[in-house]
């Protein structure tokens, strides 16, 4: 969970310097990968 953590900041820090468009995919690719694990199967 910390490792996710600190991907999470890494990219955040990737979408402030200047790579909105590709870190905001990245970003929406995490997000459905957690949401789809968080719904379907532990």
């Amino acid at each position: 969970m910390r490792t996710l953590a600190g991907i999470i900041c890494v990219i955040a820090v990737i979408c402030v310097l200047g790579l909105p468009f590709i870190s905001f995919m990245i970003v929406m690719g995490l997000f459905i990968a957690l949401a789809k694990y968080a719904i379907g199967g532990k």
